[in-house]
């Protein structure tokens, strides 16, 4: 059985999708395959679950939660995978089944890697990602893991954009550039990504427009001139000698 939280919370076994339709259950799940093989105790189930909305009686809520969950898990395979432990709970499963920890051991074994076969590994990451996480799971606990996994999906992102420039892939890659600069306008790394991706792909003048637009977007925003890394590869372009690409 595989389990995701990137995306929709969800069971999967061969050529089926197990949809959990308890809301409180799928937050159970997603925050016990948060910390698999790990033991998580009861008074942080319930603060994650509920946050400040807890039940007249929270642990019964969590029996049920955990009842209603097993049902759908043991309907399809006969493991254990929701484990009762003195005060807590585990969830038995190999961090590998599910894709949040993918995920990370992927990109952990892209930085080690040589460029092309990080490439992969950056390519294989992000084909496991879905636009909004624990997209069913209400609460504080579910949005502040959003927020977290959104910056991580971005840090990875960034690194492979990276390796995929100093493979040479410039023109391939500005549209991607250009998505994320805009989303993203005060990041001046992928501004500068960008920058680079246009000079080596012979748009000199688009690279330069580039760096003025992004200082006048930071000047207005947070009353700031560029940093040094945005300067110093503005300064290389002007120059016609760009550093190579790579981390900043």
């Amino acid at each position: 059985m595989e389990f995701r939280l990137l995306g929709a919370v969800r069971a999967e076994v061969p050529a089926r999708t197990l949809v959990v339709t308890s809301g409180r259950a799928r937050a159970l799940l997603a925050a016990l395959a948060w910390r698999p093989r790990e033991f998580v105790a009861d008074d942080l189930l319930i603060d994650r679950i509920w946050g400040g909305s807890v039940p007249g009686d929270p642990r019964d809520a969590l029996y049920t939660a955990a009842k209603r969950l097993r049902r759908v898990l043991r309907a399809h395979s006969p493991v254990g995978w929701v484990v009762r432990q003195r005060g807590g709970y585990l969830l038995n499963a190999d961090p590998q089944r599910i894709d949040v920890h993918r995920f990370r051991a992927l990109v952990t074994r892209a930085g080690a890697a040589p460029d092309r076969a990080a490439a992969g590994h950056y390519d294989e990451a992000m084909r496991l990602w879905a636009p909004v996480p624990l997209a069913d799971v209400e609460g504080v606990w579910a949005e502040r893991v959003r927020r977290a996994l959104s910056a991580e999906w971005l840090a990875a992102r960034v690194a492979g954009i990276e390796v995929e420039l100093r493979l040479g892939r410039h023109a391939q890659l500005i549209p991607a550039l250009r998505e994320l600069a805009w989303d993203h306008p005060l990041d001046e790394r992928i501004t500068a990504l960008l920058m680079r991706a246009l000079y080596h792909d012979g748009r000199r003048a688009e690279a330069l427009d580039t760096y003025l637009r992004s200082r006048r977007t930071l000047v207005e925003a947070v009353g700031d001139e560029p940093g040094p890394l945005l300067r110093r590869v503005h300064a290389d372009i002007l120059r016609a000698v760009p550093e190579p690409i790579g981390p900043g």
